[in-house]
């Protein structure tokens, strides 16, 4: 047992800390199902709003009320979901019932990319990436140090020579396929699979805009189009 001042410490399989909730078996079906019923209550009521206000309203309500909510510190859970299609589907689906009360659509035939495309709205997974790629750029250039040590290093601080690509960074060691599904293994992918200019780039808004541009090609695929880069 584990006791702090005197007092033991119950053990419990999931535990909610800053509004998300860890498991025991470092699994994330347990806060999606959580992120999930507090956005379904949500979007619950707007799509009810959605017969009385007009639909750029609508589109407003969601991206400023629900979508955080879908959203609120994925860099934590994102690369966990790469072991489950279901978990990230369940969140992409969930988007897509906003998107056809938007647009008046009520058969089901219709893609998610279609209607994401016609709202200008990226998918969830789209940008649960970019978000991680930036937050990995923010600590490159300005490590905190409570996380600093867990900070991928460059390539080229490890070597004499001159490098074509000095801003590749060395993958930490993995021994379990778990450990690669974390946000320093996996942003670490995704870092050096971006062209060297961009990693280059130092401005945080800069770095953002770029990559934006860089995956746009993607922005409305719900699939895992990481597959198509070979980062997963």
């Amino acid at each position: 047992p584990i006791y702090m001042d005197g007092v033991q410490v119950c053990s419990v399989a999931t535990h909610r800390h800053l509004g998300v909730v860890v498991s025991t078996n470092l699994r994330w079906s347990n806060h999606i199902d959580f992120v999930l019923g507090r956005a379904t209550r949500k979007v619950s009521l707007l799509r009810y709003m959605s017969r009385h206000l007009p639909s750029i309203v609508v589109q407003r309500l969601y991206i400023v009320c629900v979508r955080p909510t879908l959203e609120y510190a994925c860099e934590v859970w994102h690369a966990g979901l790469l072991e489950s299609d279901a978990l990230r589907d369940r969140l992409e689906r969930l988007q897509a019932t906003v998107a056809r009360a938007v647009l008046g659509t009520r058969t089901t035939r219709t893609s998610k990319s279609t209607l994401l495309a016609a709202l200008g709205w990226p998918a969830l997974r789209w940008r649960r990436v970019v978000r991680c790629i930036c937050l990995l750029h923010r600590l490159l250039h300005k490590p905190l140090a409570p996380v600093s040590e867990f900070v991928p290093r460059f390539v080229c601080s490890t070597s004499p020579y001159s490098l074509r690509k000095p801003h590749q960074l060395l993958i930490p060691h993995c021994s379990s396929v778990r450990e690669q599904h974390t946000f320093y293994v996996n942003s670490a992918f995704l870092w050096n699979s971006l062209p060297a200019n961009i990693q280059a780039i130092q401005s945080p808004a800069s770095f953002k805009t770029a990559v934006e541009r860089h995956w746009a090609a993607y922005m409305y695929r719900t699939d895992n189009w990481l597959r198509s880069l070979s980062l997963c």
